[in-house]
């Protein structure tokens, strides 16, 4: 094929008359007519060429058109969509980069999501109630009659299968015109095959609030009892409405009873508890049957701690735990112990009681709670009480007692003897005579008789002592003849 085609310009000028123009023309028109001719003697290249060109064009992706790949592209260097800014905070549009990252306003999921890894942001926000029990997503329903309904079950992944069971006590709610709306209803049968069970809605009279209302597609279900098999009679759930955590126990029918909340953390409604309990209902408890816990640290309203006491039995010189270990008596931050001695209860107000040493009245490790702690004397003697004249010769004992422990030598100052005989310089003088004797004995012999005991016939030696706090414990013993 000839293009050589000649440039058709005028060669004089203004002056050329056009002849070798009009040569030229000539010259490449019959080229042009040569060329036709010679398309013509050879039309399969053309439609070769034609059909080459036709494949190159379906086999790229238009840039101004929509299209349609039908295999894999790869794209290198990523790819954007929309107006791409790259931020997480003032982005826009998407993009897809080289090292597998993904920017996005939001992703929509009709199926399951998988993540190897979950990273949320610091704020994770729910509402509603949250279910964790058996559960599942409607995906189309089927009308029997009656109260019977076919559910169909949404697969979450490809080996999903069914987990309720034939008279499972299940629930879910949905939104619709109105407001939220719930549906109970009772599984019949279970079709593992084609993921779907037949279920029963209860009656109204049955239900919470006295009205029910038929499952629709999309709709969570949640298995909340069961009405025979007592295994599958609790579950759990978090209501954001209600402001609870809630373990149920022994449900086997549509409606909640609070014998059924075997534990709430949260605001006290609905529990099963006596009335007239100083509880503000503002407040969240947690109430539960029991409680086992290693560190129970209470506070009063101004937030000042209220120990635990620990009742630690008898007294033991040695004290163990149930394991033998060593499990001193003391009075910790959180704890007190009290104990048992001598029929008397006592409490360590101590940080660690000495070890082998008792509870008793002048133990500053402990205090008495309950028991007998009156402080009391009483003086003996040797000889009785009534002497014949110029025979009185006995040795006086005081004893001191804070209920049944003797306390006689614990008496750290001593004891202070006195006579009261009615002579006034005589007691004086005897008095001064015996105040060296601090001891709790007193040797009597007939010269410690006043000049009067033969007409009175009576005379009186009082003891006393210091015992603590300014108490002073005192008796008389008198002497007759």
């Amino acid at each position: 094929m000839n293009i050589n085609f000649e440039n058709i310009i005028p060669w004089n000028g203004a002056n050329d008359s056009g002849y070798d123009v009009r040569l030229k023309w000539q010259r490449n028109f019959e080229k042009i007519g040569l060329n036709f001719k010679e398309l013509t003697d050879d039309q399969t290249a053309i439609f070769e060429l034609i059909t080459e060109i036709e494949s190159l064009i379906n086999n790229k992706l238009s840039k101004t058109s929509p299209d349609i790949a039908q295999f894999l592209i790869n794209f290198l260097s990523g790819a954007t969509f929309g107006n791409f800014t790259d931020s997480m905070t003032t982005g826009s549009g998407a993009g897809i980069f080289p090292d597998g990252r993904i920017q996005a306003q939001s992703i929509e999921i009709r199926g399951a999501a998988k993540f190897l890894e979950l990273i949320c942001n610091r704020l994770t926000a729910m509402e509603g109630d949250f279910s964790f029990s058996e559960s599942g997503t409607i995906d189309s329903i089927k009308y029997l009659g009656g109260s019977a309904y076919e559910l169909t079950i949404r697969k979450k992944y490809e080996e999903d299968f069914l987990a309720f069971a034939s008279h499972d006590i299940v629930y879910g709610i949905y939104k619709q015109t109105g407001g939220f709306f719930t549906s109970y209803m009772e599984v019949v049968s279970i079709d593992t095959v084609k993921n779907s069970m037949i279920v029963n809605i209860g009656a109204n009279a049955d239900v919470p609030g006295g009205i029910n209302y038929p499952p629709c597609a999309g709709m969570n279900i949640s298995r909340r009892g069961n009405f025979l098999d007592t295994s599958r009679q609790s579950s759990w759930y978090i209501s954001s409405y209600d402001g609870q955590i809630v373990f149920l126990e022994g449900v086997n029918s549509y409606k909640v009873q609070k014998t059924n909340r075997a534990l709430v953390v949260g605001l006290p409604t609905d529990l099963p508890i006596p009335d007239g309990l100083p509880i503000n209902p503002e407040q969240p408890y947690v109430y539960a049957r029991g409680l086992i816990v290693q560190d129970l640290i209470r506070i009063n309203y101004h937030g000042q701690i209220v120990k635990t006491i620990v009742d630690r039995g008898l007294w033991n010189a040695d004290p163990k735990d149930d394991a033998g270990n060593d499990w001193p008596y003391t009075n910790g931050a959180n704890e007190q112990h009290d104990c048992y001695y001598k029929s008397c209860k006592w409490r360590c107000i101590t940080a660690q009681a000495t070890k082998g040493l008792p509870p008793k009245w002048n133990n500053n490790e402990w205090i008495n709670l309950s028991g007998d702690q009156s402080a009391i004397m009483a003086i003996s003697s040797s000889a009785g009480k009534l002497f014949r004249f110029g025979q009185e010769n006995t040795t006086l004992q005081s004893k001191v007692s804070i209920g049944t422990d003797d306390i006689t030598a614990d008496i750290v100052d001593g004891y202070t003897w006195s006579r009261i005989s009615g002579m006034i310089e005589e007691d004086t003088a005897w008095n001064t005579l015996h105040a060296s004797n601090i001891t709790n004995t007193l040797d009597i012999t007939p010269g410690d008789m006043p000049s009067n005991y033969f007409e009175s016939r009576k005379v009186a030696f009082k003891c006393s002592c210091y015992l603590r706090d300014g108490e002073d414990i005192t008796d008389e013993f008198t002497i007759n003849r």
